[in-house]
């Protein structure tokens, strides 16, 4: 493979000093590209899911049980992003590998938002081409999501409390900014 001089060099997504196989839980972020609002809205400090937002959640807590055999009850979509409290077990050799049902057995997080972030845009776009099936020519829905996301291990009971606090009370601090309207006909 060449570099090319001219293509700037992509930012790490991992920290070369981390050793991620140990067991540890992560603070995760996956933001909507360009901030649309894909997920819905917030009212009152609660969070009210558009079409998109319920497939989202609906896939987050399917495949959430399927690969990890546990329910994840600390995250929370917003509008424009979503956050996760995910626990990773320390994994055992042979991870990574792919199972019968396209699924890791013991997943590395990247492995399993990349598959998450695909699911769910499959399925949004699915579900905005049948909402216009009767329409000649079908909007262009473009992108759901970021290219990545942003991981943070949590490494003390301090910093997750914060975080989890931080989760639950997202909908809420979201009313006190008062964002900017969705744009039309996305949430």
């Amino acid at each position: 493979m060449s570099v090319q001089p001219n293509l700037p060099s992509r930012k790490r997504l991992r920290l070369p000093t981390e050793k991620y196989p140990q067991a540890s839980w992560y603070f995760v972020t996956l933001c909507c590209y360009k901030r649309q609002h894909f997920f819905g809205k917030i009212e009152n400090g609660q969070m009210i899911y558009s079409e998109f937002g319920v497939i989202a959640e609906r896939i987050w807590t399917q495949m959430f049980f399927e690969v990890f055999q546990s329910e994840n009850i600390i995250f929370q979509f917003m509008p424009d992003h979503f956050h996760a409290l995910i626990y990773l077990e320390k994994r055992k050799s042979g991870a990574d590998k792919k199972c019968a049902d396209g699924y890791y057995e013991n997943p590395e997080i990247s492995n399993f938002i990349g598959a998450f972030k695909s699911r769910v845009s499959v399925e949004c776009l699915r579900a905005h081409k049948q909402k216009y099936a009767s329409v000649e020519k079908t909007p262009y829905l473009g992108k759901i999501w970021l290219r990545s996301f942003h991981e943070r291990i949590i490494r003390d009971q301090r910093q997750y409390e914060n975080v989890y606090a931080y989760i639950r009370n997202n909908p809420m601090a979201w009313s006190q900014r008062r964002r900017a309207e969705p744009i039309p006909g996305k949430g």
